[in-house]
């Protein structure tokens, strides 16, 4: 789960959730329980996407189509801006070559599933726009990770 500690008080403490869910815990279990605060100092977290494409596809055009789409995704708010946006080449073989796209976001404002969502939205966008698509074919827009 993903949250910020919106209030504590003698009780209780409150959490909003990145669905914007408040969650109320007695301060009795968090006493009991072992919590890690993996964002303590940096609420910045790196999201992955992998696609394949046809090794007969334009290296050059691909590249291009998916890093411009995920850097129009990026608001500088939610998914962020810096660290830059990135497109690597990963595995190729007989299904095609595999591409990285690798994207920071706030995991104060997004949850990992909805960063995502929206990544490959904006990637599904851009693909169409272009002409382009995955071995798979298509990729949904309507589809959700969350």
């Amino acid at each position: 789960m993903v949250a910020c500690v919106t209030e504590v008080n003698w009780r209780t403490t409150r959490l909003k959730s990145t669905s914007n869910n408040v969650i109320v815990i007695p301060n009795r279990r968090i006493c009991d329980a072992t919590i890690t605060n993996f964002r303590a100092e940096d609420p910045v977290c790196r999201a992955d996407l992998f696609l394949v494409f046809d090794l007969s596809k334009s290296h050059e055009d691909i590249f291009d189509v998916l890093l411009n789409s995920i850097r129009e995704a990026a608001d500088g708010e939610r998914i962020l801006l810096k660290p830059e946006p990135e497109v690597r080449l990963g595995e190729r073989n007989l299904s095609g070559q595999q591409y990285e796209v690798r994207f920071f976001f706030s995991s104060m404002k997004l949850s990992p599933g909805t960063a995502k969502d929206l990544g490959m939205r904006s990637i599904s966008q851009g693909l169409r726009a272009a002409g382009l698509q995955t071995v798979q074919g298509f990729l949904p827009l309507e589809h959700s990770f969350s």
